[in-house]
């Protein structure tokens, strides 16, 4: 992720803020409309479930490249074995670009609470602060 984001300008048409790579999503195809996938966040965890953002951002993709018909559906399973569905609701334009605005089922269900304390000069605290 760091190499990506040092070797690639990512930038948002219409969104500033948005200006790195935060998650990476490794998959395998299983066939045309589905596949497996693991999502590994910049902090180094991963995700349970096949990523929210990340089957938009598939669905989306596939749509814009022509491999997913409208309305078609796309199912991405982690590697736990869970599962969402996207597809796309309707073309759109993000800037310059061909987009989708994507719809995705599933279910992620949360696995824990954590609870951070930040004392004064601790020297991750920088890190820690988003």
């Amino acid at each position: 992720m760091e190499e990506v984001n040092r070797r690639l300008e990512v930038c948002h048409p219409d969104n500033p803020a948005f200006g790195a790579v935060e998650l990476v999503m490794l998959y395998e195809k299983v066939d045309r409309l589905n596949a497996r996938d693991i999502v590994i966040s910049r902090a180094g965890g991963i995700d349970r479930s096949p990523c929210g953002a990340g089957t938009g951002a598939r669905v989306t993709d596939l749509f814009t490249k022509e491999k997913l018909k409208m309305d078609e559906e796309y199912c991405l399973e982690s590697f736990l074995g869970t599962q969402f569905v996207g597809r796309v609701l309707e073309a759109l334009d993000v800037g310059s670009f061909r987009g989708a605005l994507p719809e995705i089922r599933g279910s992620p269900y949360i696995t824990g609470k954590h609870r951070f304390i930040l004392e004064p000069g601790d020297p991750l605290l920088e890190e820690l602060v988003v």
